[in-house]
């Protein structure tokens, strides 16, 4: 068969043509059924599962560019701390000696910390309670989160 060298590459140019063609319809078919939340990398992925089609990850990048295909980037979910959670539940006291602890006369002014530790799978509490102006100062434990130290 005598084909022209011209005819032989445009030949072959179509061929890769029909072969992205087909590669093209998979990957927009992969792209709806997913709303759009996949990237090049699951799509590529999801190729190789569903139809068989090894295909190189660079190659569905270029594809779903020539297409204008992007993935919805979601947006990070907020995880608060637990501080930010008891402030906003309203567990954490006013701060009402503004870190002045000196006292004019004994019992004025107490304060307080509890401290929670974790023994193998257990909590343990710990308070400390100390009299401003004085050297007096008290502590408790208990295993239990509700009861009165």
């Amino acid at each position: 068969m005598q084909v022209s060298r011209s005819g032989y590459y445009r030949y072959l140019h179509t061929s890769q043509l029909n072969r992205d063609r087909i590669t093209k319809d998979r990957i927009q078919a992969i792209y709806d059924l997913r709303e759009g939340t996949y990237g090049y990398r699951r799509i590529q992925m999801e190729l190789e599962r569903r139809y068989g089609e090894l295909v190189n990850h660079k190659r569905v990048y270029r594809l779903m560019k020539e297409m204008g295909l992007r993935a919805i980037i979601r947006r990070k979910r907020f995880h608060p701390t637990a501080y930010q959670v008891a402030v906003s539940d309203g567990r954490v006291a006013e701060n009402l000696l503004n870190r002045e602890f000196t006292a004019e006369k004994p019992n004025q002014k107490w304060v307080t910390d509890i401290t929670q530790y974790r023994v193998l799978d257990q909590r343990i509490y710990l308070s400390a309670i100390a009299m401003s102006g004085s050297h007096f100062c008290s502590s408790g434990f208990d295993v239990s989160s509700n009861s009165p130290l």
